[in-house]
């Protein structure tokens, strides 16, 4: 083999190797990537955990049978007077049925999420706070949506309740504030410079 030839075929697989590498290069910084990741998954585990030890207090009490419950009983009795509609504590009860709202229905894993992610995203602390507030107000929304929807289900139709508690109601949940968070991301003033730059 001629040596020449085979040193020149080496500096073009180098080069053609070389910018293979350029083309699938990892992004600039995946290590603060990870670091985000992390810090997302300790602040959600902070926030589950601490509310987790305040289960069976006062302060559960008032978020599910004050802060959840109540509301979404006025929201029942505005679109359906007939329905007589009563709260009890944590329960929700019709002439046709009702539903009771447990620990875990009063969506706040999905408020720690959100939290977990505005703490995380690249944004200014003005910005991440008025994104958190709107995020909040967010999740509390569409949570009183889903229990309106789920004591009507329940009223109506038992067999529609199932799909719309179990798969329905959290993937729409968790749909809008991913879309959310994303939407704020995107909006980021930072963001928008390092991508014109």
């Amino acid at each position: 083999m001629n040596p020449a030839l085979h040193r020149s075929g080496s500096a073009d697989a180098t080069g053609s190797f070389a910018s293979f590498l350029d083309r699938h290069r990892l992004p600039a910084r995946p290590r603060a990537s990870l670091l985000r990741g992390l810090l997302f998954l300790v602040v959600f585990g902070a926030l589950q955990n601490g509310f987790e030890l305040l289960r069976g207090g006062r302060f559960e009490r008032f978020v599910i049978d004050t802060a959840t419950v109540q509301p979404a009983r006025s929201v029942i009795v505005l679109l359906s007077p007939a329905d007589q509609v009563r709260a009890a504590g944590p329960r929700l009860i019709g002439r046709r049925g009702g539903i009771n709202i447990l620990a875990g229905c009063e969506g706040t894993e999905v408020a720690f999420l959100l939290a977990a992610a505005i703490a995380v995203a690249p944004l200014s602390w003005r910005r991440r706070l008025a994104a958190l507030a709107g995020g909040l107000a967010l999740v509390f929304l569409l949570n009183e949506l889903r229990i309106v929807a789920l004591f009507f289900a329940a009223s109506a139709n038992r067999a529609w309740f199932d799909p719309l508690h179990s798969l329905v109601a959290p993937v729409a949940m968790v749909t809008g504030v991913v879309a959310y968070v994303y939407v704020w991301i995107r909006r980021s003033p930072s963001l928008r410079l390092a991508r014109a730059g």
